[in-house]
């Protein structure tokens, strides 16, 4: 009997920073990336080489070079702690009282070093059972996305450096979502700051909005392993976009004033927009629970107008960069990191 999704499950723990790169830790925490988590892509690679030889038009033989693994994952974010493997580990975190816990994540700008997870695949087979563990898994990119009558929905694109050996077991107990609860686009708050004077302003009528980050990350082979031994990170490039109904020159008039020299004015908006992303669940004491992201140093890369066409919603598109986000998540379970032991 042919099997489904409903035989097989994921799960994925931080690996541990005291260890070798790409060691998982003894006792792992073991979680789910989100609600509703699916694999769109799952491959490995021995790079194989092909030898020939004179006088003959067949391979004389095969030899094998680096091995290297990828995979790839979708799921409804519902939980902030999938953004360690981009951020490292929260800078501070605090709580007050019977409050959420607030956990503060924030890039070092000369840190290169990547943090590593460990993911777990099982699967019930039909004549038996298949688990596959992957080591050293580098975060390469994760997206978010929100728009009208969707979900909060994230992508993620790992690397990984070393599959281990699959074996035939498979837990009855897997993990759990944290967090339990599904970020829609009725959770989400969109802020726009254009110049010095101005406040971050809550923007309305928003149609969808987006958000990537991705650490440009490499795994590093070294002699006398087909498998990597250290990985490190390059640029850390934030991009996304977002459309909402076309009010006033407002935007259009951002995007004029990054071309021109810089004046020292308040519009000069290399200097001085912000962008904020906000979701909420909307509860309240250590039921809230909220991710936040700040981000600044915007440029503005497009904008574009659509609907100017009869009976028609007119709305703008832009697409911006940014040098640096900051992200506060409050949770509603413990201070600490859920990680292994």
């Amino acid at each position: 009997m042919v099997r489904t999704g409903a035989n097989s499950y994921l799960q994925w723990d931080f690996d541990n920073p005291a260890s070798a790169f790409g060691t998982p830790y003894g006792t792992p925490s073991w979680k789910k990336f989100g609600l509703q988590q699916k694999i769109t892509g799952f491959s490995i690679s021995n790079s194989k080489k092909t030898l020939s030889e004179l006088y003959s038009i067949k391979p004389t033989d095969y030899a094998y070079g680096k091995q290297t693994g990828s995979i790839s994952v979708d799921f409804v974010l519902s939980s902030p702690w999938i953004l360690g493997l981009l951020f490292g580990a929260p800078t501070s975190v605090s709580s007050s009282g019977s409050a959420s816990a607030s956990h503060t994540y924030n890039a070092v700008a000369n840190d290169s070093t990547v943090r590593t997870s460990t993911l777990e695949m099982g699967f019930q087979g039909q004549t038996a059972n298949l688990t596959r563990k992957l080591s050293g898994c580098t975060l390469n990119s994760l997206s978010i996305s929100a728009a009208v009558d969707d979900m909060v929905n994230a992508s993620a694109d790992f690397s990984y450096a070393k599959e281990q050996q699959p074996t035939a077991s498979f837990s009855a107990s897997s993990a759990t979502d944290l967090m339990n609860f599904p970020y829609t686009f009725a959770h989400g708050l969109f802020k726009w700051k254009g110049n010095t004077s101005d406040s971050l302003a809550t923007q309305t009528e928003i149609q969808s909005m987006d958000i990537s980050f991705s650490q440009n990350s490499e795994l590093l082979f070294g002699m006398n392993s087909h498998f990597a031994v250290g990985a490190y990170r390059q640029l850390f490039d934030i991009t996304g976009k977002f459309q909402l109904s076309l009010k006033d020159k407002s935007f259009i008039t951002n995007i004029m004033e990054q071309i021109k020299q810089d004046s020292g004015t308040t519009n000069d908006t290399r200097s001085h927009a912000q962008l904020e992303l906000f979701f909420t669940n909307k509860g309240t004491g250590n039921g809230l629970k909220t991710i936040k992201i700040t981000c600044d140093g915007i440029g503005i890369d497009s904008h574009s107008t659509s609907g100017l066409e009869p009976n028609e919603p007119v709305f703008e598109d832009i697409s911006w960069q940014i040098k640096n986000a900051v992200i506060v998540a409050q949770t509603a379970t413990t201070n600490a990191e859920p990680k292994g032991s």
